[in-house]
């Protein structure tokens, strides 16, 4: 029978040999497709865009990206770090027994009368470039100031103040900066210069030489037509209408025309808007003059309308434009846009609603001195405070009288000087003017000086957004909130995505008919207030509507307070809490830090033997946004600045004359450059160099992936087809075919070139790649690293190129070789399948042959065992019979 199965055998024995060469070739493909995933990784770009950062100041900042950074070399300086504002009470003896006194108190953020003025505000913003200068005063001395790290106007300033060596104080008037020779002397001149070549003194307008006591410099900060829209009103800015038109401009031709300023960002949009207006066909000229917007009727007249300007669509464009002005004439002249550097306009104090009129006031020292200053022309708080102390009688005797912005803050405060007290301080009105009796300064008393209190400044207005108007300085959380009016009509109030400003908060309160309710600016100058006009027997009240936090977060939950008639709901800014006479240092913490949500109240023990308990209040907010201020209104809790809130600042190149300065509220500087974010870690004395760089490891390791994914296929290869003479041995795979096409594929793929010479980089060898003993692949990495460090780019064009990069011409021959249809594994592996699938079943069809022949044997071989059984049983029977016979015989 074994014999018979040779067949069978042979099939066999045929059949596990092409299974092996089937797995052979499944093992060569494998390995190919580990040749297509790196190939596809060097046709991505990520293999060739990650870049690193080198920094040669890590101690002073740390710099990262995100990986879209420019390459290349950039120059950075910490020269300051932010700070929290904190301040600090007096001693007292203990926090809990000791009363503090009543009283209230006011804590906020703004309606400060000095406005640090930016140095990148001056000349039209192009701002100043920074360096060292040189004061000469009118003794001949000298001092070098350097003024390469200043910031704002302020610390211009604080450096000239500070300088030692020199006689001369440092101020403002106007948009000038003004130097004052305190020496007495007129042996030289006042002279400024600029040193090493520098432009800061001329920048500032006092590069100049003066046989004089004052050195006035020239005007470096008034509105020009690059003034951002958000930089006017005292840093109000614009509340402007978004699609619709936001002022109606009438003509004496009693035409109309509507201004959309919505494509308006500054000054000069607003001029062009109106001149380019589609309506308006040269009938009225707008222009800026000397920091004033001026409209100009050409329309020729002849109707009955009078040329004005007014608000349309509920915007509140007019008064911040400052074009509310009677036209004089076919022209009408607004005010001035800004005020003086440092300064605040007038038409912001009293809450936005400026002075009745302006006019002369009369000022008496009380020595008895008496000189009348024309105000009625100011603009700017610092010209009234200007004219105040440069005062002088008819005979030219200056008064002893110093007008300085009050220690709040928030106010001014006349001072007589001369020491005299037989006299009173009078100040007073002459005529109509309402100057002195609004500014709070009107006095005729036996006093030393008068003080105005808040002259409630508005720092909160129309265009004020609600991004950080919330308590903690963050945005108005969306929701809505209920308004229940006295007569209990209700209205649900919604803020949601659109509602962006107080403008539009105001506009959308207004609107609603359910209720009597109006809402408008408040009068201190710092939020908003909802009226009650329903006039009903109840109480004005808003809640929540929901599980929200909106209404908290503009300052409304809760009931009206009555105001004479009136009940109010006053959404402020500032944080207003009283205190009782039995209010311990307890007390004011937990007071303070329910109410004000602008700091947080602490109590510490300073350690020393008397009155070691103190007060601490600390912003909410890093920097000088979180600045706050605190005006005790006569509670004596001591209050001193322990550290006030400052922004980080960020040289960003090397040079201070070219470089320029940026500011964070905290160390944290986002895409200084584009995807490149610095950290301030410390102050830096000199610049510390960023180097922005191709991370070549990245696709260098690529490239040798590759070539270690070739030579590993070409050692399977190999190793599948090979044969050993010695041992007459033979690989699975020796002698087949689809081993040399392969290879024979795959080499042309790598020595091809695939550019021209238009590219500098043409082939693999190009990139230090080349083919070597046995089909593999040799790399010459210093080839390679001199490449990728002088031609990155060429490098990537050569691999990333998407009609003819290597990647993508490399990718097209592993597909071809393994696409499961057509690729030629895929042919080869079903030729074999096929031959594999017909000896099995040739083998089967043996089988089943082979053991219908044994059966049919067995079968035979059975019939003929009983056969013989027969035959020896009837022997038997026959050997019976004879020995029977025998026996008879």
């Amino acid at each position: 029978m074994s014999f018979a199965r040779r067949p069978i055998t042979r099939l066999e024995e045929r059949a596990s040999i092409l299974t092996a060469i089937d797995t052979a070739y499944t093992t060569l493909e494998t390995n190919v497709f580990t040749l297509s995933t790196i190939s596809q990784t060097l046709s991505n770009a990520s293999a060739f865009d990650s870049i690193s950062v080198s920094n040669s100041d890590e101690a002073q900042l740390h710099a990262r990206t995100d990986g879209k950074t420019p390459l290349g070399t950039y120059s950075f300086q910490s020269v300051q770090q932010s700070t929290t504002h904190q301040t600090m009470s007096k001693g007292f003896a203990d926090s809990d027994q000791q009363t503090v006194g009543s009283g209230t108190i006011t804590i906020a953020t703004g309606g400060q009368l000095h406005q640090s003025t930016r140095l990148d505000s001056l000349n039209a913003g192009n701002g100043v470039r920074r360096g060292v200068i040189e004061i000469t005063d009118r003794a001949g001395n000298s001092a070098e100031i350097d003024v390469s790290n200043t910031f704002t106007v302020d610390d211009v300033l604080d450096a000239i103040n500070a300088a030692s060596g020199v006689d001369v104080t440092a101020g403002t008037l106007g948009g000038r900066l003004v130097l004052t020779d305190q020496t007495g002397s007129s042996t030289s001149e006042l002279n400024v210069v600029d040193l090493s070549g520098g432009f800061a003194a001329l920048d500032l307008g006092i590069r100049q030489s003066v046989a004089a006591e004052t050195l006035q410099g020239d005007d470096v900060y008034s509105a020009t037509g690059s003034f951002a829209l958000g930089q006017l009103n005292d840093g109000n800015g614009v509340q402007l209408l978004k699609g619709a038109p936001d002022v109606r401009i009438t003509l004496t031709d009693d035409s109309q025309i509507d201004v959309n300023l919505d494509t308006a960002s500054t000054l000069q949009g607003v001029v062009d808007a109106i001149n380019d207006h589609e309506d308006n066909a040269g009938k009225v000229l707008a222009d800026l003059v000397d920091g004033r917007l001026v409209l100009t009727d050409q329309s020729g007249g002849g109707g009955s309308s009078t040329f004005g300007v007014e608000d349309i669509n509920g915007a509140f464009a007019v008064n911040a434009l400052r074009l509310g002005n009677t036209a004089i004439g076919d022209t009408i002249t607004g005010d001035a846009l800004l005020a003086g550097i440092n300064s605040v306009l007038l038409h912001n104090l009293r809450s936005g609603q400026g002075f009745d009129q302006l006019g002369e006031v009369q000022l008496t020292d009380r020595t008895g001195t008496t000189a009348t200053v024309d105000l009625s022309a100011t603009t700017s708080l610092d010209e009234v405070l200007t004219a105040i102390n440069e005062a002088e009688s008819d005979s030219a005797v200056k008064l002893q009288l110093t007008a300085a912005i009050n220690t709040s803050g928030t106010g001014i405060e006349i001072r007589d000087t001369s020491g005299s007290t037989t006299g009173n301080l009078i100040i007073a009105d002459v005529g109509a003017g309402t100057l002195a009796q609004q500014l709070g300064i009107a006095v005729d008393a036996a006093q030393a000086s008068i003080d105005s209190d808040s002259l409630a400044l508005r720092y909160v207005n129309e265009s004020t957004s609600l991004s950080d108007y919330a308590p903690d300085g963050g945005a108005i959380a969306e929701g809505t909130f209920l308004i229940t009016d006295s007569a209990g009509n209700e209205a649900v109030i919604d803020v949601n995505s659109s509602v962006k400003t107080i403008g539009d908060l105001l506009t959308r309160i207004n609107a609603s008919a359910s209720i009597s309710v109006s809402a408008e600016l408040n009068n201190t100058g710092d939020g908003f207030v909802l009226i009650d006009q329903a006039d009903g027997a109840g109480i004005l009240t808003v809640e929540e509507s929901g599980d929200g936090t909106t209404a908290a977060d503009l300052r409304l939950t809760g009931e009206a307070v009555a105001n004479g008639s009136e009940q109010r709901i006053d959404s402020r800014r500032a944080a207003v809490i009283e205190f009782t006479v039995e209010d311990t240092l307890d007390d004011v913490v937990q007071k303070i830090n329910v109410f004000s949500g602008t700091v947080t109240a602490s109590v510490f023990d300073d350690g020393s033997a008397f009155n070691s308990t103190r007060l601490r209040l600390t912003a909410g907010a890093s920097g000088g946004d979180g600045r706050f201020f605190v005006d005790t209104g006569g509670l004596d809790l001591g209050l001193t600045t322990v550290t006030e809130g400052r922004n980080a600042l960020l040289r960003v190149g090397s040079d201070a004359g070219t470089g320029f300065l940026i500011t964070s509220s905290n160390d944290s500087f986002e895409d200084v450059v584009s995807g490149l974010d610095v950290t301030l870690l410390s102050s830096g004395s000199k610049t510390a160099v960023v180097n922005v760089e191709q991370n070549v490891g990245k696709t260098k390791a690529a490239i040798k992936t590759f070539v270690q994914n070739y030579n590993s296929y070409v050692s399977v290869s190999a190793e599948l087809s090979k044969f050993d003479p010695d041992t007459n041995s033979r690989g699975i795979l020796q002698g087949e075919g689809i081993v040399l096409r392969v290879a024979t594929r795959l080499q042309n793929a790598v020595t091809k070139r695939l550019f021209g010479s238009d590219k500098s980089l043409q082939s693999l060898i190009d990139v230090g790649i080349r083919l070597g003993e046995g089909g593999k692949l040799v790399l010459n990495e210093g080839i390679l690293e001199d490449v990728l460090k002088n031609d990155p780019d060429g490098v990537s064009d050569f691999f990333r190129d998407e009609e003819n990069g290597f990647g993508v011409r490399f990718t097209e021959t592993i597909e071809s070789l393994t696409d499961p249809y057509t690729g030629t594994f895929s042919l080869e592996a079903t030729g074999i399948q096929q031959s594999i699938k017909s000896l099995n079943e040739r083998i089967t069809d043996l089988e089943e042959t082979h053991t219908r022949k044994r059966d049919r044997l067995l079968l035979k071989f059975a019939h003929q065992e009983e056969l013989i059984s027969q035959l020896q049983s009837v022997q038997g029977q026959i050997a019976s019979i004879q020995l029977i016979g025998r026996t008879e015989i």
